[in-house]
Formats: structure tokens, C-alpha cells, sequence
């Protein structure tokens, strides 16, 4: 699992925290433009999904056609579920969770806590952004 933020110039996802066996290998992999053709998937899933998503390769149509051979080099073969991150209607970066080092499989039960985690993630940096806190590219 990894929380990336948007860097200043909306080019590239900084990974700010990581919880996994793989650490090193996952912050490593989230280094790449967005703009990039290859991973447009996730600057789609920004700004035009908005909402979490469980990416498996069961899914058809568009979403399906962005999950390219770069991407998969990152999530392994296996299902991801990916979250954005948006504050005043602005989205700043994305939450992503796999089981690709254990190799389970992903779980309806599994998409539903990840989803909850999201919107609570969201509305941390909701409250902290009108309290005044901590700047969210400070994290």
C-alpha cells in the first residue's frame, strides 16, 4: 500500500508513505511521468474516475486498454485497487494497495475497508488543509 502525492508541477507522483514487504521496490516503481502515455491510468483515474477503483483482469473496455505491460511491470499480474486523493475538488495524488509480494487475491471484503481507508484519508486532509495544518506537500 502507498499514499503518492502530486509533485508541484503535476508531472510526477512523490510516494510519501509505504506499508509493505517490498518497500524500496514499490516507491521505486511509482517514480514515472503521469503524462506518459504508458501510464495513463492513473491521470485518467484522477481526473476522470474520481472515486476508487479495483483494477482486475477481469475489467473490459477503456480502463482495461490502460493497464499496459509498463504498469503491470509495477502491479504484477495480479488485481490493484487504486484510490485518488482530492482536496477542494482538486485531485493531489493517489492511495494504491496490491497483494503482489503475498500473491492472495484481492477480495470484495478487501475493496470495501480499502474504500473506507480512502474516504478517511480524504477527509484527514480535508481537516487538515482548513485547520490551517500541516501543507498537504509537507506530509
Amino acid at each position: 500500500t502507498l499514499f503518492a502525492i502530486l509533485t508541484p508541477d503535476r508531472n510526477f507522483f512523490q510516494v510519501r508513505y509505504i506499508l509493505g514487504d517490498d518497500d524500496n521496490s514499490l516507491a521505486e516503481g511509482f517514480k514515472f511521468p503521469i503524462k506518459n502515455s504508458s501510464f495513463r491510468l492513473f491521470s485518467y483515474l484522477l481526473q476522470q474516475h474520481q472515486k476508487p477503483i479495483w483494477l482486475s483482469s477481469q475489467l473490459s473496455g477503456p480502463i482495461q486498454s490502460m493497464i499496459t505491460p509498463e504498469v503491470r511491470n509495477f502491479t504484477g499480474p495480479g488485481d490493484f485497487f487504486v484510490a485518488p486523493l482530492i482536496l477542494a475538488g482538486r485531485d493531489i495524488g493517489v492511495l494504491y494497495a496490491d497483494r503482489k509480494t503475498t500473491g492472495r487475491s484481492m477480495d470484495k471484503e478487501s475493496f470495501t475497508s480499502f474504500i473506507k481507508f480512502a474516504i478517511h484519508a480524504n477527509e484527514c486532509l480535508k481537516r487538515l488543509s482548513a485547520q490551517g495544518g500541516a501543507k498537504i506537500t509537507r506530509l
